[in-house]
Order: C-alpha cells, then structure tokens, then sequence
C-alpha cells in the first residue's frame, strides 16, 4: 500500500471515496492537471516524502508520521503553494470556466 502512488492505489483511493463525499478520482483529476486544485496534490507529495521515506510496519506508524510531517511543514511552502492556487483560481474565474494558462 504505502510503496505504490498514493494517489493511484486502489485501496486509497476506496477508503478516500468512502471518507470524502466529494472526492474527484486520479482517473478523473489528472496530477498534472491546469485546474485550482493540484493545492492538494502538491501538499501531499510533501507529506508523502517526509512521512513515508521508510517502510512501516503497521497503519499507525504512516498517520502518526503524517500527521507530524504536517505540524512541522513550512509554512512559506505552503503560503506559495496557496497562492499558486489563487492565481489558478482567479484566472479560471477570468476565462468564466474555459480554458486559460498562468
């Protein structure tokens, strides 16, 4: 489970759809993707390395990494992470949904 892409894993991508009611799938939202919210994908690549750098033995030791991972994240990282994503934002708004380029 946790060697495989998160984001394309079988088994979490069922407990996520399960968990999150408004989930969009990795079949459906592409990581490259131009739209707003690649904000997730990218924070989570960098939970995923810190968090999972070395194999675990159980389910906990991944959420209690996780979770630390994310208490110790850098918040200018995410601050340009989120203003990247308002820029997205902003211009798709501008286009009025249709296509556009940042």
């Amino acid at each position: 489970l946790f060697s495989k892409d998160q984001f394309k894993s079988e088994v979490v991508q069922d407990w996520c759809g399960t968990h999150f009611s408004d989930l969009i799938s990795s079949d459906d939202w592409p990581p490259n993707s131009p739209a707003p919210y690649p904000l997730e994908h990218s924070v989570w690549s960098v939970l995923k390395k810190k968090a999972c750098s070395t194999k675990h033995r159980s389910l906990d030791v991944p959420r209690a990494t996780t979770v630390e991972a994310w208490e110790n994240s850098d918040e200018g990282y995410l601050r340009a992470a989120v203003d990247a994503s308002r820029r997205k934002i902003s211009a798709c708004i501008r286009a009025k949904g249709g296509h556009f380029e940042i």
